[in-house]
């Protein structure tokens, strides 16, 4: 094939070429990740002394805010050294092995996260930086959340506990000491049915109301809370309210939260007033008897001596 009937050939394999390279920077410009391609630069003793920006595109060159190509990293950000980065480079271009790392750094003012993926390309690396600030932010917030609930459940003095619906075995309590005050330790009591709890540590007057409102707040609707107040069989009394805390796919309470106040002390009082009342109704009546039946006259004076 002479010159002349290459130059078609030529020219075909030219906008191929031409094609295949404009559908990569295509690619690689549309991709919300920082992509660049950085080639070894080797001292005479075949170490790597610096990497040279052979590509980036469009996501990495507006956070770099230019076009680095051409230029050495090391010069542009010899922070990479100091941090381990550069070590961790190196290692990937001569070992060819892959590596991963979330990386927190502040660049021209501004903070980034990022999870970065480093792979061997020729005798070099392409780095590929997925910006995880978001993901990090929010859990961060999700972290702190948590600890604010930890120390909510932990300070109060109530028992939070949640049950599974349908078995009744508990799932969660934010204090397991809770249960020492009615002689029932938690590890003899949490694999048991909500049931089952009941007959170890209810009074046997009020066993069958503690079996009415475990059944009845399965079936509460969402919003809805159910509260019951019973007699231990240590003579301590408890007052819990519970409510539906998540439902399965099929709308079927799966969960549900219960708070249960320990009221022995307000009880008691409550009690206490309850008989004095009754003993006080009593000798009034007793009272009115004895004057509806005597035959003298009763009278009373005030202090003036007057009717």
């Amino acid at each position: 094939m002479n010159e002349t009937e290459l130059k078609p050939e030529v020219k075909k394999r030219e906008a191929e070429l031409k094609e295949s390279k404009d559908l990569l920077r295509l690619v690689l410009d549309n991709s919300t990740d920082c992509i660049q391609v950085l080639e070894a630069i080797r001292d005479t003793g075949n170490n790597i002394m610096d990497f040279r920006w052979a590509l980036i595109n469009k996501a990495a060159e507006k956070v770099l805010k230019e076009n680095v190509v051409g230029q050495n990293i090391l010069a542009f950000n010899p922070n990479l050294i100091p941090s381990g980065t550069f070590d961790k480079f190196a290692k990937v271009t001569n070992s060819g092995e892959i590596l991963e790392f979330e990386v927190n750094s502040q660049w021209q003012g501004t903070d980034y996260w990022y999870h970065n993926t480093v792979v061997k390309l020729n005798d070099g690396i392409m780095l590929t930086s997925a910006n995880i600030k978001k993901k990090k932010k929010t859990e961060h917030e999700i972290r702190q959340a948590k600890e604010f609930i930890e120390k909510v459940t932990t300070t109060n003095p109530d028992l939070i506990s949640i049950n599974d619906a349908k078995t009744g075995v508990l799932l969660y309590t934010n204090d397991p000491s809770f249960w020492n005050r009615f002689n029932k330790p938690y590890e003899a009591v949490k694999n048991l049915n909500d049931i089952k709890r009941a007959e170890l540590m209810v009074h046997p007057d009020y066993l069958e109301k503690a079996k009415i409102f475990v059944q009845q707040r399965r079936l509460l609707s969402d919003g809805e809370t159910l509260e019951t107040e019973l007699k231990m069989l240590t003579g301590a009394w408890i007052r819990s309210r519970s409510k539906i805390f998540q439902r399965d796919k099929n709308g079927e309470a799966s969960q549900i939260l219960s708070i249960s106040t320990d009221i022995t002390i307000s009880k008691n009082t409550e009690i206490k007033l309850q008989k004095s009342k009754e003993t006080l109704h009593a000798a009034l009546m007793q009272f009115q008897t004895l004057v509806s039946n005597t035959p003298d006259v009763i009278t009373r004076w005030n202090k003036n001596l007057k009717l």
